[in-house]
């Protein structure tokens, strides 16, 4: 049976913090591969296409304002969404590495 015993909690404990790693890292990647080019980018450019066909009626001026608008939302919503991508990737690969170092002072690895 299982023995519980300092080693053996530690031993779960590294293994528990690399899964929760791995689970993190892979999460990240998607958030950067796939986030980038989700449904709400693809609907702010047609908007911004659409914007730019009735500009060409209306005043320039109200034009050039909600056009900034435009950009300014889309640059934030794509470095929010590479951040949180970004940040989960790095503390991912830091959970690995912390559990692979766990996993080598318990002598499992060498």
């Amino acid at each position: 049976m299982f023995s519980v015993n300092l080693q053996n909690v530690q031993f779960v404990f590294a293994g528990l913090v690399g899964l929760l790693g791995f689970v993190s890292t892979i999460l990240g990647l998607y958030m950067l591969v796939v986030r980038g080019y989700s449904h709400e980018m693809k609907v702010l450019a047609a908007e911004s296409a659409h914007l730019g066909q009735k500009g060409i009626s209306d005043s320039v001026t109200a034009l050039v304002e909600t056009s900034a608008q435009l950009v300014e939302a889309i640059n934030h919503l794509v470095r929010t969404a590479a951040g949180i991508g970004v940040f989960l990737a790095t503390m991912g690969l830091a959970m690995l590495a912390g559990s692979y170092y766990m996993l080598l002072r318990l002598s499992f690895l060498r």
